[in-house]
């Protein structure tokens, strides 16, 4: 509480004081804090999501992706469900609406779940790192540490095919997202290009969605 109070501008002399708290220890606590909050944003920072792609992003554009998506069919077998729910969480995240970007990240974890038949994969690198920008954004960083540290499981147990490159997952996921968004088309093909050369059994299909 004490740190808070520094935090917001108070005095640390002042606040040490008021709490009968060595001002010393106050300040090397208050420092240790400040430096691992640091530390978590740089972490966060070095994701891959969609929190980090630097998405240029103006409400009447949330709001028109968020009613093109709503159109899209969520019905089981649609390999896309998982990147919709993604999407759709960011969209809500944008506008305003924690509660819901939470729901529709769930959701997503759930959707990549049943479509892979497994609870574990690359595929969810994206949508942790979501939760993990989320919950910190929320003021609850032990729970973005723990999406962080998921991150760093999956990134180490199913590495890019090329060490150059970002997995084709991410590729797939980064290129779905700036194709909803209307981005620049050519960087969506090049995504998707990475994607299938990289492991063309599964995404050989999405060469025509450019």
């Amino acid at each position: 509480r004490a740190s808070n109070e520094v935090q917001e501008g108070k005095s640390l002399r002042a606040v040490a004081k008021s709490h009968d708290i060595c001002h010393v220890t106050l300040y090397r606590f208050h420092k240790k804090r400040l430096s691992a909050a640091q530390t978590l944003v740089s972490r966060l920072e070095a994701l891959q999501c969609h929190f980090t792609w630097d998405l240029d992003l103006s409400r009447s554009l949330l709001l028109r992706c968020r009613d093109k998506l709503l159109d899209i069919g969520t019905e089981n077998g649609n390999k896309w469900l998982g990147h919709i729910y993604n999407l759709r969480g960011f969209i809500q995240y944008k506008l305003g609406s924690n509660e819901d970007a939470q729901s529709f990240f769930n959701k997503a974890t759930e959707a990549f779940s049943q479509i892979k038949n497994t609870d574990e994969g690359p595929w969810l690198v994206v949508n942790y790192g979501n939760l993990a920008w989320l919950h910190h954004h929320l003021g609850d960083q032990a729970e973005s540490e723990a999406y962080l540290s998921k991150v760093n499981a999956l990134n180490k147990k199913y590495p890019s095919p090329s060490q150059e490159e970002l997995h084709p997952e991410i590729y797939a996921e980064k290129a779905y997202t700036l194709m909803t968004f209307n981005g620049d088309m050519n960087l969506v093909a090049d995504y998707f290009q990475r994607a299938i050369e990289m492991q063309p059994d599964r995404w050989s299909g999405t060469a025509g969605m450019s």
